[in-house]
């Protein structure tokens, strides 16, 4: 075994072996003596028959066993109590699970010569080292990926700013994980985005002629805040709103009478309730009027991780 985190799995237990199948709680026993005398103890809910461990002390072996029981009654430990050896440190390496593409969607129109695009992470196991998992974003203006180019990205950073794109293009991308034994898993899907006709690069997208400009976040993603700025041409009343991806507004950062000039919110993370939000990808949108009376919005997509 040369997971970091290795994964426990067994069979589903019978009704007749806990007399109900309600609620059923399997408790794993794990240890370093096949007696157990001091186990380490896991419980798993529902219909759930595996389980991740983490934080084991590599080069040894470990024993492990799984009983299934609710408030009726319990199962007998597995017939068989199963072992496993934890590899010397230096021969372990992060198993590779099943990614996807998150943003931006299929065939989204982005309003920047630099996109940033983002995946949902490949490691099974805990990264430890920035060598366990590199990344390859390809990207191509052919669906089929020929004559790609690619940008190589080190340790479980699941985001990456591409190099400049032709204005009107459609740019095609999918990532490559690759694991330090050198398994590799590609993205379970491919996406496509369009840019913009009228993009100028960089922040200066927005830059109309009036400098109505909502820059990009900073840090991005971020973990637990974030800066927002944005710029008034005139003074204004400004509202800055924090978004789900399904466009319910969670977090008012402003609503106040603003002066021309430059001006910053910070966003930690957390709902108009208190709540501290899931990681996800976040829209955050400017509104103000100008002094026609025309109500002007800009909105960007920011990340949050966790």
């Amino acid at each position: 075994m040369y997971a970091t985190c290795p994964v426990l799995t067994w069979e589903s237990a019978t009704a007749a072996e806990i007399h109900s199948p309600q609620s059923i709680e399997y408790e794993i026993f794990i240890d370093t003596s096949a007696g157990f005398d001091n186990p380490t103890v896991l419980l798993t809910r529902g219909k759930t028959t595996t389980v991740q461990v983490c934080d084991l002390a590599p080069d040894r072996i470990y024993y492990w066993k799984v009983k299934a029981e609710n408030i009726v009654g319990a199962s007998q430990w597995s017939s068989q109590v199963y072992s496993f050896v934890l590899a010397p440190e230096d021969q372990q390496h992060v198993t590779l699970k099943d990614f996807s593409l998150i943003t931006p969607g299929f065939n989204a129109i982005v309003n920047t010569t630099h996109p940033t695009v983002y995946w949902e992470s490949a490691a099974r196991d805990i990264i430890k080292s920035p060598d366990d998992i590199v990344y390859r974003v390809l990207y191509s203006s052919s669906p089929n990926f020929e004559m790609s180019q690619s940008i190589t990205i080190d340790g479980d950073v699941s985001w990456v700013e591409l190099p400049r794109l032709q204005p009107g293009t459609i740019c095609f991308w999918k990532v490559i994980a690759r694991n330090k034994a050198g398994m590799e898993k590609t993205s379970l899907n491919y996406s496509a985005l369009a840019i913009g006709d009228h993009t100028t690069g960089g922040e200066k997208e927005q830059h109309d002629l009036d400098n109505f400009v909502l820059f990009q976040n900073y840090p991005n993603p971020f973990n637990p805040w974030t800066t927002i700025r944005f710029n008034l041409a005139e003074d204004s009343e400004a509202v800055v709103t924090v978004y789900d991806i399904a466009g319910y507004a969670v977090r008012k950062l402003l609503r106040e009478y603003k002066g021309a000039g430059e001006h910053a919110v910070v966003w930690d993370g957390i709902d108009d309730q208190g709540n501290k939000l899931c990681s996800g990808v976040y829209i955050y949108r400017l509104q103000f009027l100008d002094s026609q009376g025309n109500i002007r919005v800009s909105d960007k997509k920011m990340m949050l991780l966790k």
